[in-house]
């Protein structure tokens, strides 16, 4: 899971819609220039289950699918400032030594948002 939404949750009864795509660099130690050895794609569900909590579903590659949740313990939907703490499990093939391909993430969210629309 890339994780690319804010420490804001969903509006209560509104679903959420975001795509990812991406890549980590490495740049090799002979004369190549920097190449893309890590992609990912993600689709990225949410539905806002109260005003503070919403979950979510995600589709993508590497991880083929991931459900958590977000409970926003900081800021609301215009506030500047806003943290939130959430929980998810999720199916990754690729990861051998973690519960034989499935992943547990706690991820902590802080986000800044000082126009409608733009968050850091």
């Amino acid at each position: 899971m890339s994780s690319l939404q804010t420490a804001r949750v969903t509006k209560n009864g509104k679903v959420g819609f975001a795509f990812g795509i991406g890549g980590l660099l490495n740049q090799k130690s002979d004369e190549e220039s920097f190449i893309s050895n890590y992609s990912f794609f993600e689709v990225n569900l949410r539905y806002g289950i109260h005003r503070r909590w919403d979950i979510g579903v995600e589709f993508g590659l590497p991880a083929l699918l991931f459900f958590d949740t977000k409970y926003q313990f900081a800021g609301d939907d215009s506030s500047k400032l806003a943290c939130s703490a959430g929980f998810g499990i999720g199916l990754n093939p690729w990861n051998e030594h973690l519960f034989d391909g499935f992943g547990i993430l706690v991820p902590l969210y802080t986000s800044y948002h000082p126009f409608p629309g733009i968050a850091f």
